[in-house]
Formats: C-alpha cells, structure tokens, sequence
C-alpha cells in the first residue's frame, strides 16, 4: 500500500551556517530500504548524509537572500516509493563593497578591460567594471584582470589589488600557477549549442563518463573529485541555472565496455569487471544507481544531456591502437541520441612513471587532444597541465632538430639544432618545414616543381622505433598516387588518388602531420586523411625529395620544458603514497593511491586550475 512522506527543515538560516533536514514516514506498511536526499534548486548545498532519516548540512555562502529547496525519496521493502520536499531561506552575508584600485598597472598602458573573477574564493559577486564597486570580494580573495598585455591575478587586500605571489610545493621551486596558463589556450572553435540553449532557459544537464578517477576512491574523496570542481564552478557561474548533474563514472573499466552493447547492469556487483557493472544509488556519482539490463551508454543517453562530458584513457592502457575507434563510436552515438548534446573531452592525468602502460596513457591523451581539435570539441586539457607539473615539459611545444638522411634518398646539410619555428629549404624546391604550434606536429607547406614527369617526393615519420626503415608512417606520392604505409617495404595502409606530375608545373602541397594522424592537400583542396594510430611516441618527422636537385629535412620533434624551474622530484606530491597517509590502509587524508589516482594537493593544483579557466571562459 502507498504510503505518505513527511520533510521539514528550518525555516531559514544565515550564509554558510549548518542546519538540519528530517523526515518522517506516515502509515507504511512495509519496512522502509532507502532514503534519499537531494537537492533541487537554488544555490547548491552539498548534502552531507543523503541516506539518512536526519541530515546536516552547510547553506550555501550567498550575496543575497535566496531559496534552497530539497526533496526526500523513500522506498519500502516491495518497492513502493513516496516523496516530499522543504524549503529553507538562505540569509545573505553583509559583504562589504570595495572600490578597488589597481596596484602598479600595466606598463603598456593602464587596463583596457576591467573585469574580474574570484580564483580561489566562492563569494557571490556583481558584474562589475573599472569605475564600479566589487561587491562579495573580501581580503586575501583573487581576481583576475585583463590588461592591454595579458592577463593578471591579482589578491585583495582592504581597496586595493596587487600581484598574486607565486605559489609553490614547500622544498620545490615550482610554479604551480603554470597549469593554468596551460588550461585553455588550445580550445577550438566547438559546437556548444545544446548547452547554451540549456542556460539560457535556465534548467541544465550534465553526464560524466569515466573511470574511478571521476567516481573517487572512497566517500569521504567524493568532494575532492575534479567532477565536483567542475561542478562548484559551473554551480558559480551561472547562479540562476537548475542544474541536473549524473556522474556515470565506473571504477576498473575502459571506453571498450561503454561502446559493447553486452556490457549491461546486474543486480549486484559481479565477480568479473568486464562482465557488467553495478552501482546503488548515491548523491555523488549514479543519481538513480544503475539499471539491470541496460548499457552503460544507453545509461548516459537516457540522462539526456546537454553536456556530456567523456573522460577515459586510465583504463584503456591496454587499446591504444584501436582507442581510436572506441572514441569515435562514442561521440559519434552521442550525436545520435534525440537530444544531440554538446560534447566535452578531458585528457588524463598520468600514472606512477613506472606504472605499467605509463607511455600508451600519455599518448592517449596526445589522441584525445587532436581529435577534440580537429573535430572541434570541447577540450579540458588535464593531461597537459600534469605534463608540465610533474615533468616539467609541454607536449605542445616542441624543438625541431635535423637528423641522418633515410637510404636512397639525397640529403644535404649537416645535423643541427633549429631553434625558430620554421625552416626554408633553400634548395631543389622553396618547400617549407613549420611547426603547426598547437598540433605540436610537422607541416610540410611546399611548392613542388617537377623536373620531369616522374619526379616523386615522400615524408616519413620514425614514430616507434625509431628506425626509418621498420617502425615508421612512410607517405610516398608516385605519379599519380599517394601511398601511406608501416615502412617503406610494406603493402600500403592506404592510397589516395592525385594527378600525376607534369614537367616544369608547379604543384602546392600542404602535408600536416601529428602524432595520430595526417592530412594532405594539393592546390588548397583535401586530397585524404588518415588516422595511422602510431600513438606511442613522439618519434620523428623527415621530408624527401627524389629530383637531380634534391632536399631531405629530417625533423626530430623534442618536447620543450615548461617555464617551471624545476620538475616534482617524484611522484608522491601528486599521486599520495603510504608514506603520506598510508592510503592501503583506509587512510584517505591526502588522496590519491600511491598509483594513478590523484592526491587533494594534485586536484587542487593540476586539476582545479584547468576546470577554472575553461568555466571561465565559457
């Protein structure tokens, strides 16, 4: 029989104080099996224990009054269910207006643009601009101002405002603010309309698919997860916004068990990973708990997403070479769901250095990047900004250096460093080697002259082994056809059909490769692209000419190291370890597992930085 639900709460309470929900439960017939608690709409509170009959909580810090309503779902032992919701009014806090005044301006010529956003606090603050007063920023907060040469963080301090010191690990000359400038600078052109169209009418929802790097390793980790950073500044940003947010993270598995249609929900968590998964229902990750008998990703399309948000490559250590597939099967099913949502793709952070598939993970990430660019997604770099603090290297920046010439093919020039961005073939033809910058690859821009009408040229690119004739992407164009193959003595992988050369008329071909694939274009039209899943290393890039007077530019991409000082001396600072709290024990004060889930002080420092500046810049 049906059975009535009762909640209450105090009738209000001031910015930031705790209160407590209680609800009770009339004429039930049935023992009662679940409780839950959630929050509904206004600024959001995190419910502190969601399954209890008596819940105490923290209010939301507010700049002015505001509503925070709740809803309590009970269900008996056959099933039944019943719900009830309370309101409680959340006072707002006297923050005190400041007129600031910047300290030491900009020396090019004062502030252009005058507009700030809190870093490292959560205070409610007006829009505001030069002339304006900065209302809800309090002593100590961070802004961010945009000045006529850059960017500035700036601390508060009474009405005034002045450089923010660098912040660094203790025993470690590292700037850890670096990640940030890292963060954003890559984001493509993306199509972000669903979820505009989701703000602007005020209701939002947002799906995460992961790992147990999304889920957090145990319950009192789940406010330390980067998906709730994500959440806490979206919440900021757009205070006005309802939004739904369902984290469809699952520990242990991979991107090959969200696309496998077998891969289903079971009554109870099964013996075999790979086999099904199951999760109970909880506020922090799986909303409703998971579905006997459905897909993990027909669990992500029945959310219905305007956001949906794809972070896997942890897992996928195994699959490097077909990862490639299972992302594009994903994002393109995405598309095909009824509401086609907006799409948004985190790189990975690394593992220990000596974890094993350390290299297959990095590059991954290297994958993940491209094709968010290429195919203009959205794109949280995590796994660039970690580069840069552990290893202190950018994978984006490269130095190009020559090396040896590849057999039968001429070379002239000696080994040397190039330490500019491009390089003019200065003879046989006016062809031009450029970095593509945020490609982080090679583009091979060149005007080719034949000198008769079987005059050929190739570009290889050494990706594995680093030996040019059996671990390599070989690009030959003879005549009229274009070959792409493993090595040069190997079937092609695939051909694209060209004209063939004429004596004395020039052709203009734009080759770009990367690490993961190449394009090709001959008088400004595509002439084909190919994925060649050579992700594993950096490897090298080499262009040939096979004419009487010929050029062979071998390019050696090497990663550039970061502004930082210095590198982590090891792994422990962002991964935790035994020895800062003895994670395998049930000690989780410092996160992370000693292996490839991040510690507080990673989250705080690699991720959170690159959560805030891509909200920000929405």
């Amino acid at each position: 029989m049906a059975f009535v639900v009762t909640a209450k709460s105090q009738t209000s309470v001031a910015s930031g104080e705790y209160h407590t929900l209680e609800m009770a439960v009339i004429e039930h017939d049935y023992p009662l099996a679940s409780v839950l608690w959630e929050h509904v709409r206004g600024p959001r509170a995190n419910i502190g224990n969601a399954t209890n009959y008596s819940s105490k909580q923290r209010a939301p810090r507010v700049g002015s009054d505001s509503v925070v309503q709740f809803r309590v779902t009970v269900t008996d032992s056959q099933g039944n269910e019943a719900t009830a919701t309370t309101s409680i009014s959340v006072l707002a806090e006297g923050f005190n207006p400041k007129r600031l005044e910047l300290i030491g301006k900009d020396v090019n010529g004062g502030v252009s643009i005058w507009s700030y956003t809190t870093v490292n606090s959560f205070a409610q603050i007006t829009e505001a601009s030069y002339w304006k007063d900065a209302v809800g920023l309090e002593d100590n907060d961070i802004i961010r101002v945009v000045c006529a040469d850059g960017t500035r963080e700036l601390t508060v301090s009474g009405n005034a405002v002045s450089a923010v010191p660098l912040q660094k690990y203790a025993g470690n000359d590292l700037n850890l603010n670096i990640a940030k400038l890292l963060a954003t600078d890559l984001q493509p052109i993306w199509d972000r309309s669903q979820f505009d169209t989701a703000i602007a009418s005020g209701s939002c929802t947002v799906t995460f698919v992961g790992t147990s790097i999304a889920v957090g390793t145990a319950e009192n980790e789940n406010s330390n997860t980067w998906v709730n950073r994500f959440k806490q500044y979206m919440e900021y940003k757009y205070p006005a916004v309802d939004f739904t947010w369902h984290n469809l993270g699952l520990g242990g598995r991979n991107l090959v068990n969200y696309n496998n249609a077998s891969f289903l929900g079971m009554a109870s968590e099964p013996s075999d990973t790979a086999s099904g998964y199951y999760v109970a229902a909880n506020p922090d990750t799986w909303p409703s708990g998971s579905t006997v008998g459905q897909s993990w990703k027909d669990a992500a399309e029945a959310t219905a997403p305007d956001l949906f948000v794809l972070a896997h490559g942890m897992n996928d250590r195994d699959h490097p070479y077909i990862y490639q597939n299972y992302l594009n099967n994903a994002i393109n099913d995405a598309l095909g769901w009824a509401t086609t949502p907006s799409i948004l793709l985190v790189t990975e952070m690394l593992p220990k250095s000596d974890f094993d598939g350390f290299s297959q993970i990095s590059r991954l990430s290297d994958y993940i990047r491209w094709y968010a660019m290429y195919n203009g997604y959205g794109l949280l770099d995590v796994g660039r900004a970690w580069r840069a603090v552990r290893y202190n290297v950018d994978p984006i920046k490269t130095v190009a250096q020559r090396q040896a010439s590849i057999a039968l093919w001429t070379q002239s020039g000696d080994p040397s460093v190039l330490t500019d961005d491009s390089m003019t073939v200065a003879t046989g033809t006016n062809g031009v080697i450029t970095k593509e910058g945020a490609y982080a690859g090679a583009r091979f821009a060149f005007t080719f002259t034949p000198i008769t009408n079987q005059a050929d040229w190739l570009i290889q690119t050494a990706v594995y082994t680093g030996d040019p004739d059996n671990g390599c992407i070989h690009i030959e164009r003879i005549g009229s056809t274009i070959s792409i193959k493993k090595r040069p003595i190997a079937a092609a992988e695939i051909t694209f059909a060209t004209t063939a050369p004429v004596a004395s008329t020039p052709e203009v071909w734009d080759v770009r490769i990367n690490r993961v694939w190449i394009a090709i274009y001959r008088d400004g039209a595509l002439v084909g692209k190919f994925v060649h899943k050579q992700t594993d290393t950096v490897g090298n890039v080499s262009f040939g000419l096979n004419t009487a007077a010929a050029t062979n530019i071998v390019c050696d991409l090497e990663e550039q190291a970061t502004p930082f000082a210095a590198q982590l001396a090891d792994d422990s600072f962002l991964l935790g370890g035994p020895e800062q709290g003895d994670w395998q024990k049930g000690n989780h004060s410092v996160g992370g597992n000693s292996l490839n889930h991040p510690s507080r002080l990673a989250v705080a420092n690699v991720f959170d930085p690159v959560i805030r500046d891509w909200v920000a810049k929405l």
